[in-house]
């Protein structure tokens, strides 16, 4: 199964021009490319996967950080 916009706009409930555009905007900047064979596909480059991992990352961590200390003050 291939990633289309179509795909992506019913999973996220956007609209396929906003899809589009995003999915524009990401080719762009190096994370995915985008033919109408293969579908939407991630670049797993050597640069994205640092961002991924130095900057993403870190804010997941710290989302999941606050979530788990917000769960641990209801069971107080």
């Amino acid at each position: 199964m291939k990633l289309t916009y179509s795909l992506v706009s019913q999973l996220s409930g956007l609209s396929i021009e906003t899809i589009r555009r995003h999915v524009k905007k990401m080719i762009n900047d190096g994370w995915v490319k985008y033919n109408k064979k293969e579908g939407i596909l991630f670049r797993a480059s050597e640069d994205n996967m640092k961002k991924l991992a130095d900057e993403l990352n870190v804010k997941e961590v710290d989302l999941l950080s606050r979530f788990l200390t917000k769960i641990e003050k209801l069971k107080e």
